[in-house]
């Protein structure tokens, strides 16, 4: 399976969430939105705003921009 949007990474997440380990959510998030994490968060409802936020962040930049490294949270 791919992931190709931030929509598509919300709802594998909302589907699998509990059953993803935090090794796995890792290398998801570094792979979809190329953010780096350390372990899984808790709650699925502020991380699937994190999702929202960090994407329309990245819908203003131009391609050729680089992706941030961690969260766009502001």
């Amino acid at each position: 399976m791919t992931i190709s949007n931030a929509t598509e990474l919300k709802a594998f997440l909302i589907q699998n969430f509990d059953w993803i380990l935090d090794i796995d959510y890792i290398e998801i998030m570094a792979n979809t939105l190329g953010v780096y994490e350390y372990t899984k968060p808790n709650d699925l409802d502020k991380l699937l705003s994190r999702i929202d936020t960090h994407a329309a962040y990245l819908a203003t930049q131009p391609i050729s921009h680089e992706m941030p490294l961690f969260w766009i949270i502001e």
